[in-house]
């Protein structure tokens, strides 16, 4: 929520959040994954290793410990391995 915060600010576009999240939080079939010690330790490895973003290691250490699959623009994840990003335009 925080990292969402940040970018609407800075994108001058806050007025937007709530109703964003509101339409994420109506999803069907999603299920929200809570950071674990698991994830948070794999996340600060990742961050040290691959070069992310605070955010970002999260992402990944969290997809990793899942199905190691990520759907994603960001590049960025093509250098983790083990990890698979998947490209929004191909779905």
């Amino acid at each position: 929520m925080i990292e969402m915060e940040l970018i609407y600010q800075s994108e001058k576009i806050e007025h937007m959040l709530l109703k964003h999240l509101a339409a994420v939080a109506a999803l069907p079939n999603v299920e929200y994954i809570a950071l674990t010690p698991d994830i948070a330790v794999a996340s600060v490895y990742l961050r040290q290793t691959s070069n992310l973003t605070f955010f970002d290691s999260h992402y990944a250490a969290t997809a990793l410990n899942l199905d190691r699959k990520i759907i994603s623009f960001d590049k960025a994840y093509d250098g983790v391995p083990g990890l698979i990003r998947i490209r929004p335009e191909t779905l």
